[in-house]
C-alpha cells in the first residue's frame, strides 16, 4: 500500500512536467503579430498580403501580385496549430483560380524557428523557406529563400500596414 501511494504521489508530481513537454514550442496565437493588411512593391509590381487574427488555432491569409495593372498570381494560405507547432500551408494560383500545385499537394511548411517578432517556416520536400519578420508597428518583411533549377534565390517582400 505504501509503495502504491508513493508511486501515485511521484506520478502526480511528474504529471505537470510531462504535460509541459508535450506542448509545442509555439502556437498560432504566438504569431498574432503577422495579422493585418500589408501592402508593398517589388520590381514594379504591387503586392498585397492579408492575414486574419488567430482564431480556432488558425490564421488565414491571401497574397496578390499585380503588375502593369494585371493580376499575375495569388496565393491562399493558412497557419494551423499541430502537435509539433504551427504549420504554414498554401497554394499558388494563376488568374482563373488555376492551381499550380496538384490537388492533394499544397505546400506544407512547419515552423522551423523564430522569436517574438520572427517566424521561419521550412517547406517539406522542397528547398523553400519563408521567414516573416515584424518591423516595428507598421512593417512586415517576408523573406522567400528557395532553390530553383539548382540555383539559390532570395526575394524580399517589404510591406507597410495598409490598415
Amino acid at each position: 500500500m505504501i509503495r502504491r501511494l508513493t508511486f501515485l504521489a511521484l506520478f502526480a508530481l511528474a504529471l505537470p512536467a510531462l504535460a509541459a513537454e508535450a506542448r509545442p514550442p509555439a502556437t498560432v496565437a504566438d504569431l498574432a503579430w503577422i495579422s493585418g493588411i500589408w501592402q508593398g512593391t517589388l520590381g514594379g509590381a504591387d503586392l498585397r498580403e492579408e492575414w486574419s487574427a488567430p482564431a480556432g488555432g488558425a490564421m488565414t491569409g491571401s497574397f496578390r501580385w499585380i503588375k502593369d495593372g494585371k493580376l499575375q498570381m495569388y496565393e491562399f494560405l493558412v497557419i494551423e496549430d499541430s502537435p509539433q507547432g504551427p504549420v504554414l500551408t498554401f497554394r499558388h494560383f494563376n488568374p482563373g483560380l488555376i492551381a499550380w500545385e496538384e490537388k492533394d499537394a499544397p505546400l506544407r511548411c512547419p515552423l522551423a524557428g523564430g522569436s517574438p517578432t520572427e517566424a521561419a517556416f521550412a517547406c517539406t520536400g522542397t528547398a523553400t523557406k519563408l521567414t516573416f519578420r515584424r518591423n516595428g508597428d507598421n512593417g512586415l518583411t517576408v523573406l522567400l529563400e528557395r532553390q530553383k533549377d539548382g540555383k539559390a534565390s532570395t526575394d524580399e517582400f517589404v510591406y507597410h500596414r495598409a490598415r
